[in-house]
């Protein structure tokens, strides 16, 4: 049992001291999208889906002409070979 007054502090201190919320399932589910290993052989597959990978394999990668193979804003941490 919580004395009344440790349960008014909580109270007006917005809960501060409750636990964080469990992760839900989506975000779970996104992180381990992210986390995945990718290898690419298509341009536009690349610049599609870059930010869902940690590591990227290019793979004798076909870029067409007048086309850039943009590999910028990845997150952080992403390796590229």
């Amino acid at each position: 049992m919580v004395p009344p007054f440790v349960a008014a502090l909580l109270l007006s201190a917005g809960g501060l001291a409750c636990a964080a919320p469990a992760p839900t399932s989506h975000t779970v589910a996104r992180l381990q999208y992210r986390a995945a290993d990718c290898t690419f052989t298509d341009a536009a597959a690349a610049i599609k889906s870059k930010s869902t990978c940690s590591t990227i394999v290019l793979s004798n990668i076909a870029v067409p002409a007048g086309t850039t193979l943009d590999m910028t804003k990845l997150n952080s941490g992403t390796t590229v070979s």
